[in-house]
């Protein structure tokens, strides 16, 4: 069981000794605690409807060559995921449960079905809860992330998909850790 401070981490413990086997990037990307840097290339669909919603939500502005900082943090309950787009905050808690992997952001919950494979993680996700409440599939927005190794780090591939709107917000490019 994962422990606030422990610097195995929550994913080496879940994944077992498939973690051994994976890429150095791919390891780093998951190790907690942990920092890392990058640049993005962030796209935000739908003009500015679009990007009034994409604000509303939190997620990342548009631009080419977008800073990001992210820390990892251990906490009792699972890890605190504090990234920082060209210094706009989106925090996040991550947490294992029951062999199910959950994002919570604010009053949403997203539930994740994660493959760790050699060449990349795949996180798709799955049920989304609101204050608790699951929201029906017709409403439910999807986020599909594919994180790949690269020498000294990994590469990023984050979208965020709304129901009736489609793809909202892409962003993708390289971390290094700290």
């Amino acid at each position: 069981m994962h422990r606030a401070g422990h610097n195995v981490g929550m994913f080496r413990e879940w994944v077992g000794d498939v973690w051994d086997t994976l890429p150095e990037g791919l390891r780093a990307s998951h190790t907690i605690p942990g920092e890392a840097d990058g640049t993005v290339r962030v796209m935000v669909r739908g003009g500015l409807f679009g990007g009034c919603l994409n604000h509303l939500l939190g997620l990342p502005c548009e631009g080419h060559t977008v800073r990001v900082h992210l820390k990892m943090t251990p906490t009792a309950g699972g890890s605190l995921w504090e990234r920082s787009f060209d210094g706009r905050p989106l925090l996040t808690l991550m947490q294992i449960r029951e062999g199910q992997v959950t994002e919570t952001v604010g009053a949403t919950a997203i539930d994740y079905d994660v493959v760790f494979q050699p060449d990349k993680v795949t996180y798709m996700s799955k049920d989304v809860r609101w204050h608790g409440r699951l929201l029906a599939v017709a409403v439910r927005p999807k986020v599909h992330a594919i994180v790949t190794p690269r020498e000294g780090g990994w590469y990023v591939d984050v979208r965020f998909s709304l129901p009736l709107f489609g793809l909202l917000c892409h962003y993708e490019g390289e971390m290094r850790p700290t």
